[in-house]
C-alpha cells in the first residue's frame, strides 16, 4: 500500500455501497467513518478531523454537492471525491465546481476505487498550502 493509515468519511444513502466501499478501504488499512445522512456526516466533518471525504452526489437530506461545497469551504485542504450513478444528471463540471478533487461514476470496481484513493490524497497532499498546514516547524 501507498499511503499511510487514513481516515475517511464515506456518505452514500445506499447500504450497498455504503457496505462494499467501508470493506475495501478497511482490507486497504483505513478507518472508514460510515454515514448514510448527510446532515451527520456534516456535523462529525465540521468537529473532527479527517483525511478524506468520499460522497455520494445524490442524498436525501441533502445534495452531495451541497455537502461537498460547505465541507470545502471549511475544511479547503481536505481531499474529497464525488460518487454518482446519474453521470448524465451529475456531471463532472459540477462536482469540480463544488469543490470535489475527483470524480468517479457508479459502478466502479474497487481497485479504481482504491487507484482513485491514492490519486486523490497525493494530488491533495502534493499542493504547497497542504504541507504549510501540516508542517512541524523545528525552530
Amino acid at each position: 500500500m501507498l499511503l499511510k493509515k487514513l481516515t475517511i468519511v464515506l456518505v452514500d444513502d445506499d447500504a450497498d455501497v455504503l457496505e462494499s466501499v467501508a470493506a475495501c478501504f478497511h482490507r486497504l488499512g483505513h478507518d472508514v467513518i460510515p454515514f448514510s445522512n448527510a446532515l451527520r456526516a456534516l456535523d462529525h466533518l465540521h468537529a473532527g478531523a479527517c483525511d478524506l471525504l468520499v460522497a455520494d452526489i445524490k442524498l436525501r437530506e441533502m445534495s452531495g454537492l451541497d455537502l461537498i461545497s460547505q465541507v470545502r469551504a471549511r475544511h479547503p485542504l481536505m481531499a474529497i471525491v464525488a460518487m454518482t450513478g446519474h453521470e448524465e444528471e451529475y456531471p463532472l463540471s459540477m462536482a469540480l465546481e463544488a469543490g470535489a478533487d475527483a470524480y468517479l461514476a457508479k459502478p466502479f470496481s474497487l481497485k479504481t476505487l482504491e487507484l482513485m484513493l491514492q490519486q486523490t490524497f497525493w494530488e491533495t497532499a502534493s499542493r504547497l498550502d497542504w504541507w504549510e498546514h501540516h508542517s512541524v516547524s523545528n525552530c
